[in-house]
């Protein structure tokens, strides 16, 4: 996979850059890097702009490429920095959890994996946590949406090769909610090469339990509850010995005002 970027010269002199990678995800297993810089070093002339293009070449599934880099520009007063993002996957379909991007205050120690991909397990289910945060006064206010909805991306990784891209569908079976307090509003549809889908889910919540509403003593007082769900995806291209069918669990986790 490639990308690209510009770098400007706004000064009147020529300045010499480099990227220097101050926090750094999961690692290849061959050694090489998983982000490649082209160019990674250079001059730029007074006015000038400078295009670097970015190869993403991952050799085994993980979600947890990134790469945090410095610009470095010497004697620089604002440094300027980036952060790079990918993932791999074992088949062209995949599921994932749906986090927009915010700049991390702090970001995670170096991921540490097993061979795993040496031997792939294709009978190993995913399982996906969605817990709908409890309802406060402190909540900020671009997180109050995660105390009613929560996503996930369903998507079709687009092919170097197009010949062997295939389309996929997807369906979500949700499981036994005796409140009938979950909703999903796409259980299923297809997916393109290159495209995602993204599902919601909602939760609804169910009348304060009048016990609760009525002893002050009680005010708060509730219960989480679970909702088991099974999702499936198809179709894609797989390797061989893969099934074309990929099941995988969904846990939806609320807290509900019932006693």
């Amino acid at each position: 996979v490639e990308k690209s970027f510009n770098i400007k010269n706004i000064s009147s002199f020529a300045l010499y850059f480099n990227f220097v990678a101050e926090a750094v995800g999961t690692k290849n297993q061959n050694g090489l890097r998983g982000f490649t810089f082209i160019p990674d070093e250079g001059s730029i002339e007074p006015g000038q702009k400078l295009t670097v293009r970015v190869m993403f070449c991952p050799d085994h599934p993980s979600e947890d490429y990134f790469e945090s880099f410095l610009i470095e520009v010497p004697n620089q007063w604002n440094p300027k920095r980036m952060y790079l993002k990918g993932a791999c996957w074992d088949r062209q379909m995949y599921v994932k959890v749906d986090h927009p991007f915010v700049w991390p205050e702090k970001f995670p120690h170096e991921v540490d994996e097993a061979l795993s991909f040496l031997s792939p397990d294709f009978s190993e289910r995913k399982r996906i946590v969605l817990e709908f945060m409890k309802e406060a006064d402190n909540i900020p206010e671009d997180k109050k949406h995660l105390c009613t909805k929560r996503s996930i991306l369903i998507g079709n990784c687009k092919l170097n090769d197009p010949k062997s891209e295939k389309g996929g569908t997807f369906e979500i079976t949700m499981g036994k909610d005796e409140l009938n307090c979950f909703s999903c509003d796409v259980p299923k549809g297809n997916v393109n090469a290159g495209l995602e889908n993204k599902v919601t889910f909602t939760f609804n919540h169910p009348p304060t339990d009048p016990i609760i509403s009525e002893i002050e003593a009680l005010q708060g007082i509730g219960q989480w509850v679970e909702v088991a769900c099974e999702g499936k995806i198809t179709g894609g291209f797989i390797f061989p010995g893969a099934p074309d069918v990929y099941f995988f669990d969904i846990v939806l986790r609320a807290y509900v005002q019932q006693i």
